[in-house]
């Protein structure tokens, strides 16, 4: 059935992409989207790939097509949060994140993404709130510890920040 080949299509395409053929991975992208123009993980996988390669107004579009099939796809707020916070975007940026962060509230990814926009706007108190729950999730991320370290570094907090890093 066309819904198992787009399937396969997308797969196929992400390992285009992992391997870096691009061209590759949107030919098979496109033909998914024909076959099975519904599938929200194929529209927010294609942004991943379009963010990837600096098309991040392109990726804007897939991850609304995404979210209009599948309003709480947390992996599409997330994605749509972090391009928008690259395009100068921080209050829509900060309404996805926290989106995302509602849609899945254990996903420590969520939680580091926001901690991320935090610090870009000089919130380094939220950016610790949203690290420290990240690591509650997951003790071994390195990125949340690294988020928290650059926190705490924008704190004064030196000591903690070397801790965080090592």
């Amino acid at each position: 059935p066309n819904d198992r080949r787009a399937i396969i299509l997308n797969d196929r395409a992400m390992a285009y992409a992992k391997a870096g053929r691009y061209r590759l991975a949107f030919a098979d992208f496109n033909a998914s989207a024909k076959l099975f123009p519904e599938n929200a993980a194929l529209y927010n996988n294609r942004a991943a790939v379009l963010i990837a390669v600096g098309l991040r107004d392109e990726a804007i579009k897939d991850l609304d097509r995404a979210l209009a099939l599948a309003p709480k796809s947390a992996a599409a707020l997330a994605n749509r949060g972090s391009v928008k916070a690259a395009l100068g975007q921080p209050i829509s940026a900060l309404e996805d994140l926290a989106a995302a962060v509602k849609a899945l509230p254990r996903d420590p990814q969520a939680f580091i993404n926001r901690a991320k926009l935090y610090l870009k706007q000089g919130r380094s108190r939220a950016a610790l709130r949203d690290a420290a729950r990240a690591l509650e999730l997951n003790a071994r991320n390195p990125a949340a510890y690294r988020v928290r370290a650059e926190a705490r570094l924008a704190e004064g907090e030196v000591d903690d920040a070397i801790k965080d890093m090592s």
